[in-house]
């Protein structure tokens, strides 16, 4: 193995080691353990001279090796775009107020900013340091302390300074990650709390802060608290020298009540001269009465009642000593990590032999607060944290940011915001408080401020949207070098299939292939058993008799409803909430649509009906013991349960406890059951809803405001602010009568007068005809279901078991079957881009948003891919098999999206992922998937083959051969786009968040 080589790989593991360590301890713990080390630098820089070196060793200045050149001065060219970026490059963030400037930004970067002065001279110095809890491991170790070798890290550093009058040094001690501040030790009791309440009138749970009165009562000290002489003594001779002293004072007043406290063995007693009534907060158990005179051992959290008042002893005060104490060593800033607090950096100063141990809080993102403090003759003034960047050009002239307006945009009926955008103004002059020279500018996600060298991203505004947070970046030249570098990458990516290269060799000797006659092997295939089932309940007698009218439901489903922030049709909402129950379609040979309406309009007898889906069989038998037991009419039909048989005859829910226990462990650890009964639950709730739709209407929200500007739709007709009219009760009973008269006049009416408020209210919410008639012909076709999976699998199943006869028989009569077969793949295929190009437009962003989505993509692009192979090699007789490998693998993506994890609903995307650098990234890496699972075929079948190829070598070596080399096209083909899909997405952070 080659000394390069081995760098190779000893980078590889480097970086993914680190992105195991980011994590689990936050991006500034995999920069301190690994990316900003010394050692990373090096092996970049001589991967850097490796490159070079081998430009000149293997002479790559020739026209047939011009792609070969690309590519390795490609890699080049990023390197030197990224050092630039290392050594000179910096970025922060930025909070601007609106109707307010600024001109500075904390850095991203952590520093120990260090000013010292002796009243004649300064010394200022901003030390970059990148510390974590997991590279303390040799920060005491002499030698390894200053090397910071790999698996050897070390957090130390040292500075020093002999210039002013005397000579100081400041050296690391520790690093602690979130810390607070915790008791290490306590040591004595030194008094205790007393409260009380201040209103007679209230108790218990009543009672609010305001209305507790609170005292300290130090040790060798007294209090007079609501007519009662608390004292506390460091022993019980010590008490009663204080209880003669208070009788004496008290001769004239006899009735006053005394309580002495006093400590024994660390361990708290009370005594008093009269009755005391004790009883233990929060314990069932009845009050102690003790007598005057009688001491006992007085616990926390204890309700003492003397006379008519009471107090309550909340605890000791101890003697403690405390100090900051780590509780985690994740350094991750987002809102996930719940224990990230502060950090704390401790250091050694030292001004003439004399030392000083000085504690500094600070951390990643957090303006941080100067220590101040005077040794000898010497002045400090020191923080760990971010620092401030001006906003300066290259002329060192200054420059702000004004923010004008800050604009949130929400999805409709939802607080999820949709968009959000800066309206800025760059001030380019300022004259005391006079702008002279302003430049107007939008900054929103994905559309970035260049100016001067800075880049300036919307990343995030303030909870109350008063100010806005953008994101700035000061590296012009490391950037577009590094672009550069990914272009001449990409270029060198594509010569490789028009010169003298592996790739173009591979071509041309699978297209050489032989066509002469072989013997066919035994090959096994199996068959995954499809079975159907039929049910018969005499419901379905009710059902006939009840059913929407087909036309009606047609009719309904064209309105529009406001749903999870997004306007879509009755028709897919209907689909989404009957889905989400039933798990099935075309239940009880209705559509959704007639399902929805009719469970709206005739609840009583839908309640009684099976349509709530229950996979789990543990739940499914406690439901029939509870339902057998109270009911004898009780039927399901195999796993579908009715919704009447999830509650008691008392309307509590069966599975409430159990939902709730569930409910709050955590998903990882949750076991089968716990899903089952939330979703079941889930299911419940929802069916609930719709069952109650006539009173309530909290689900079907079909009519807009009359106020345009107000974007939530509602549930009832508005006709003003202050009066609305429940229409919807009013259609549900009349598609109840109609649907027991069998006349649709009225209902049919009623839907006009909905659709036409629809369309005088709407506004810009409104979809056009054509839109609605594309979405309901989606939900129609419902191009990913279950029925094409099954045309997928059975056509590549018939067209691989045909196209490896046809190998090895070549008959003519086997064309009869695969051509129509391989006709009717290229018709699925364009019904396959028909789907992803509709579910594009009715959600309106590109349809790889989610898992759901990028299964839906893959399972496309194999297709394509197969068919790119099936015309490429049509001259051999390979590309059969190719083809219906290709059709099997698309079945299998779309078998496994079908399964409970994924939902196929059609939702909304956060502002950063409404991208098109992102649609391009995520579009090149899931088709670059599909190169993968077909190479992975090929190479299942050269296994056979080799196994076989004992018994008759001569007559497989040219299937074999051919598999062989189109796997190697498929998987370097597949490589060069994960790679480029890889950079387009880090081109894509660039671009959208900095």
């Amino acid at each position: 193995m080659s000394i390069a080589t081995l760098f190779l790989f000893l980078l590889a593991f480097a970086i993914g080691y680190a992105t195991f360590i980011e994590n689990d301890f936050g991006a500034s713990s995999a920069k301190a353990l690994i990316y900003n080390t010394w050692w990373f630098e090096f092996m970049l820089w001589f991967l850097a001279f490796i490159l070079i070196l081998n430009i000149f060793k293997y002479n790559m200045f020739q026209k047939k090796k011009i792609a070969v050149l690309t590519f390795h001065l490609s890699f080049i060219v990023i390197l030197i775009g990224a050092a630039i970026t290392r050594y000179t490059g910096y970025e922060g963030m930025m909070r601007i107020y609106e109707n307010s400037y600024n001109d500075k930004f904390i850095s991203d970067e952590t520093f120990l900013k260090i000013h010292v002065n002796d009243l004649e001279n300064v010394y200022s110095y901003n030390k970059k340091v990148t510390l974590s809890s997991i590279t303390k491991k040799n920060d005491n170790t002499p030698i390894l302390q200053n090397l910071n070798l790999p698996f050897f890290p070390s957090n130390y550093f040292y500075v020093s300074n002999n210039n002013l009058k005397s000579p100081f040094s400041i050296k690391y001690v520790d690093f602690k990650t979130n810390v607070v501040d915790s008791v290490v030790e306590r040591g004595s009791i030194l008094g205790i709390n007393l409260a009380s309440s201040n209103n007679d009138k209230k108790k218990g749970l009543q009672l609010s802060v305001d209305d507790i009165s609170s005292k300290q009562l130090l040790i060798n000290d007294s209090l007079e608290f609501k007519n009662v002489n608390f004292l506390f003594s460091n022993s019980l001779h010590a008490a009663k020298m204080k209880i003669e002293a208070i009788k004496t004072v008290d001769q004239f007043n006899l009735d006053i009540k005394k309580v002495q406290f006093f400590i024994r063995d660390q361990i708290g007693y009370c005594i008093s001269n009269s009755d005391i009534s004790v009883k233990a907060m929060g314990v069932s158990t009845d009050s102690i009465i003790y007598k005057a005179g009688t001491e006992f051992i007085l616990n926390p959290m204890t309700l003492l009642r003397i006379g008519a008042e009471r107090f309550m002893f909340s605890g000791f005060i101890y003697k403690e000593k405390k100090e900051f104490v780590s509780i985690s060593k994740n350094m991750d800033d987002s809102e996930n990590n719940k224990y990230r607090t502060i950090d704390l950096l401790i250091l050694d100063i030292n001004v003439n032999g004399e030392t000083k141990r000085v504690e500094l809080l600070g951390r990643k993102g957090a303006t941080p607060n100067d220590v101040v403090f005077a040794m000898q003759d010497l002045n400090f003034k020191l923080s760990y944290g971010p620092i401030l960047y001006d906003l300066v050009d290259e002329n060192e002239k200054p420059f702000a940011i004004f923010l004008r307006d800050f604009q949130l945009e929400r999805y409709p009926g939802s607080l999820s915001p949709a968009s959000f955008a800066s309206e800025v103004s760059v001030i380019d002059d300022i004259d005391g408080d006079k702008i002279i020279d302003t430049v107007d500018h939008r900054i929103f996600m994905n559309n970035v401020l260049d100016y001067k060298g800075f880049r300036f991203f919307q990343s995030s505004y303030d909870p109350d949207e008063t100010a806005t947070i953008l994101s700035v970046n000061h590296d012009w030249w490391g950037t577009n070098i590094s672009y550069l570098g990914y272009a001449l990458m990409i270029l060198g990516m594509i010569l490789v299939f028009f010169f003298n290269t592996r790739v173009s060799q591979l071509f041309s000797s699978i297209s050489k292939m032989s066509n002469k006659r072989l013997v066919v092997l035994p090959f096994i295939f199996f068959f995954l058993p499809i079975s159907s089932k039929a049910s018969e309940v005499d419901f379905l007698d009710s059902l006939e008799k009840y059913t929407v009218s087909f036309q009606h439901a047609g009719e309904f489903e064209r309105l529009l409803v406001q749903h999870n922030g997004r306007i879509k049709t009755i028709g897919s909402f209907s689909n989404e909430l009957i889905r989400k129950i039933t798990k099935t379609d075309n239940l009880y040979n209705l559509t959704n649509s007639q399902i929805y309406l009719g469970v709206m309009s005739f609840p009583e007898l839908w309640r009684n009906i099976p349509l709530i889906k229950v996979e789990n069989d543990e739940l499914l038998s406690q439901i029939d013991r509870i339902n057998l037991s109270a009911n004898s009419n009780y039927k399901r039909d195999d796993d579908l349960v009715p919704f009447t048989s999830f509650f008691y005859s008392s309307g509590q829910y069966v599975f409430l406890e159990q939902s709730e226990k569930s409910s709050v462990i955590k998903d990882g650890d949750k076991n089968e059951y716990d899903k089952s009964i939330l979703k079941v639950t889930e299911r419940v709730s929802i069916l609930f809803e719709i069952i109650t739709s006539k009173y309530l209407n909290n689900l079907l929200k079909i009519f807009p405001h009359p106020d345009r500007s107000n974007l939530n739709w509602s549930g009832n007709m508005i006709y003003s602010p202050d009066s609305s009219i429940n229409v919807m009760n009013l259609y549900l009973e009349s598609v109840k009568g109609s649907t027991i008269n069998k006349d649709w006049v009225v209902t049919d009416t009623f839907l006009t007068v909905i659709k036409t408020y629809q369309l005088e209210k709407g506004g810009d919410l409104l979809y056009t005809e054509a839109r609605i008639d594309l979405e309901l012909l989606y939900n129609k076709l419902d191009p990913f279901g279950s029925k094409i999976f099954l045309i997928y699998m059975i056509i590549g199943l018939l067209l691989s078991i045909l196209g490896i006869i046809n190998i090895f028989y070549n008959n003519n009569w086997l064309k009869y079957f695969l051509i129509p077969l391989s006709l009717i793949v290229f018709v699925i295929f364009f019904f396959h881009s028909f789907g992803l190009i509709a579910r594009g437009i009715i959600s309106g962003h590109a349809p790889w948003s989610n898992g759901y989505e990028a299964l839906l993509l893959t399972a496309w692009a194999v297709l394509g891919v197969g068919i790119w192979l099936y015309l490429k090699f049509n001259k051999t007789r390979i590309h059969f098999l190719l083809l219906g490998l290709a059709a099997s693998t698309a079945s299998y993506l779309l078998a496994f999206s079908l399964i409970n994890i994924f939902d196929p609903t059609i939702g909304n995307v956060v502002p950063v992922l409404d991208s098109y650098w992102l649609m391009i990234h995520t579009s090149i890496i899931v088709s670059s998937y599909s190169f993968f699972f077909l190479g992975a075929k090929c190479g299942l079948i050269s296994i056979l083959l080799t196994i076989f190829k004992r018994s008759s070598p001569e007559k497989i070596n040219y299937m074999l051969s051919s598999l062989r080399n189109i796997n190697e096209i498929l998987i370097t083909v597949g490589l060069f786009m994960l790679t480029i899909g890889t950079f387009l997405g880090g081109i894509w952070a660039s671009e959208s968040w900095g």
